[in-house]
């Protein structure tokens, strides 16, 4: 019976190897970002004394990815400003005014 030692990160680097040599041989893939688990957050500073943060609650758009050429590599992000949530009502209705 032979048996043979290996350390667990000499098996860790042969599985990111093998995952890194495929992922090279693959073709080009495009993304749906899901816009039910995805959302634009914000954070501003307000007259120096107090940081405003809030989000966009619907954003959508698409990630693409060409692993023979990362330069190719885009993202399309389309975000709702009528969909501004600061959790304050009278400042996000200040927000969405065509003013």
């Amino acid at each position: 019976m032979i048996r043979i030692r290996t350390s667990s990160s000499t098996v860790i680097l042969a599985v990111v190897i093998a995952a890194l040599s495929s992922f090279c041989l693959a073709e080009p893939q495009t993304w749906q970002i899901d816009p039910n688990h995805t959302a634009a957050q914000f954070s501003v500073k307000h007259l120096g004394i107090s940081t405003v943060r809030g989000q966009f609650d619907k954003a959508s758009g698409t990630v693409s990815f060409d692993p023979s050429d990362p330069t190719k590599a885009s993202i399309e992000a389309t975000i709702d400003a009528n969909t501004v949530n600061t959790r304050v009502q009278m400042r996000d209705n200040d927000l969405r005014s065509p003013h």
